[in-house]
């Protein structure tokens, strides 16, 4: 099932819109996974959350910095 998934993600889906909650760490490893996979990955700023602004902010620059939108 794995493999069928990630042919699957691989070859016919290219762009990915992120919602989510820990943005430093669920969110941002996905992010930075897919997008080095070739995958394009926009994250909704509003629609990712985490405990400590500063945090928060922090791990929206990173993956804006590695190719997120």
């Amino acid at each position: 099932m794995k493999d069928n998934l990630a042919t699957t993600l691989n070859n016919q889906i290219a762009s990915f819109i992120i919602v989510s909650i820990e943005v430093h760490v669920c969110v941002q490893q996905t992010v930075l996974g897919f997008l080095e996979l070739g995958h394009d990955m926009h994250v909704v700023a509003d629609g990712v959350s985490l405990q400590q602004p500063f945090d928060w902010e922090i791990a929206l620059r990173r993956m804006t910095s590695a190719g997120a939108f």
